[in-house]
């Protein structure tokens, strides 16, 4: 996960394709490490866009974890 976040770290990912769920996935990553801060950024995007696909319910999911 480590690595994977490294590389999603260094990306810009705002208007490439498949953007929310490499969002999702940094998201989630963020979560595991501690990082909420950046996690709700890149989670609430995700949101912003959809509310009731696969992606905003995985986000969902990974906020629970980050107060």
């Amino acid at each position: 996960p480590e690595a994977a976040l490294l590389v999603l770290d260094a990306m810009a990912l705002s208007g490439i394709p498949r953007a929310r769920e490499l969002q999702t996935v940094r998201g989630e990553l963020r979560v595991k490490t501690g990082r909420c801060r950046e996690a709700r950024a890149d989670l609430g995007r995700v949101l912003e866009e959809k509310q009731g696909d696969d992606l905003a319910k995985r986000a969902r999911r990974a906020l629970v974890h980050c107060p």
